[in-house]
């Protein structure tokens, strides 16, 4: 088996795993059942934002593995990741200035939190993770700038 394949067999299985946490995660929500994505009675969940960026960062991994060489859909794939940048800068900003935002509990009507954090809240480390990753899929874009290349390497 070449590299190229093993690397493309990994990736795809990311794709699968990310995505299905995801969905998961938003079903457990929409169900109104969110304490099954935390890991225990002393746990927070997985934000229903957080869950939503999974589904759409693994759909864009899958569209960039598997159907590169379709325009419309390599635009979608830049306008999930411009959303999924969008929302971990605006995430990180809260943590700034504390600010509601669009998504917040999305009508899950959840009140309790742990500390400062909200259950239903992506967490300020999260919106850092979302940020790196996106640094990294845009590193390995076909034209980008050399600048970005290497920050995506780091």
């Amino acid at each position: 088996m070449k590299p190229l394949n093993l690397n493309r067999m990994i990736a795809g299985m990311a794709v699968v795993l990310t995505g299905g946490i995801g969905l998961f995660t938003l079903l457990s929500w929409t169900l109104d059942r969110w304490e099954l994505v935390s890991l225990g009675d002393n746990y927070i969940p997985m934000a229903p934002i957080t869950a939503l960026l999974f589904v759409l960062l693994a759909a864009a991994l899958a569209i960039r593995l598997w159907l590169a060489d379709r325009q419309p859909l390599r635009l979608a794939t830049c306008a999930g990741v411009l959303v999924a940048t969008l929302v971990a800068v605006s995430e990180l900003v809260r943590w700034t200035w504390p600010i509601d935002l669009p998504w917040d509990l999305w009508g899950f009507g959840v009140e309790t939190g742990f500390g400062v954090m909200r259950i239903g809240q992506m967490a300020p480390l999260t919106a850092v993770v979302f940020m790196l990753t996106i640094l990294a899929f845009a590193g390995t874009a076909p034209a980008v700038h050399r600048w970005v290349r290497y920050l995506a390497n780091l």
